[in-house]
């Protein structure tokens, strides 16, 4: 019985020893899963976030590009205008010089024969020179070398129709035809 109670503890004790290897085998299996899990998932988090900080430079880039790419675009647009306007000013001033250094008869008369603001309708009196209620407005240079240059146009269109009337030596068509 001694000997039987021998052999079943020695037994117990292997069965001890080989659980505890178990054990030991088991823990330090999970020790080096979770150790590449984590070595894992660092990399992981590092490629994301080296992929992220990639994207965002990149866009970035992109977006700083298509900015200066608008803004070139714009300031051409800018000096094209510039440009014109400059073009318009020396034209009107060319205007201006003209209207005032050349008296013209023509502009008298049309003006003097130009219709009383009642006469016109609440659009046309503003484009006349009248204000609300046919009151009479300060108009500024630019204005009023637009109005010149609306009135030689007009003039010139009058005059022109007068010369399909009127023959080349100055004598009205036969009306008997």
């Amino acid at each position: 019985m001694i000997a039987e109670a021998n052999a079943r503890a020695e037994e117990a004790e292997e069965r001890v020893a080989q659980a505890l290897a178990r054990a030991e085998k088991l823990r330090h299996d999970a020790d080096q899963q979770a150790s590449d899990l984590l070595a894992n998932a660092r990399r992981n988090a590092d490629r994301v976030l080296q992929d992220a900080r990639s994207f965002a430079e990149r866009t970035l880039s992109e977006a700083v590009e298509e900015a200066e790419r608008e803004r070139i675009s714009v300031q051409r647009q800018v000096d094209d205008l510039n440009r014109q306007r400059e073009s318009i000013t020396g034209y009107l001033e060319e205007l201006r010089g003209l209207l005032g250094a050349t008296p013209m008869p023509i502009i008298d008369g049309v003006l003097d024969s130009a219709p009383a603001p009642a006469a016109l309708p609440a659009g046309a009196q503003e484009a006349a020179g009248y204000g609300y209620e046919g009151q009479p407005y300060e108009a500024g240079a630019d204005d009023l070398a637009d109005d010149a240059v609306l009135v030689v146009e007009s003039t010139q269109a009058e005059l022109f129709t007068e010369a399909e009337f009127v023959g080349a030596d100055g004598a009205e068509p036969d009306q008997t035809a």
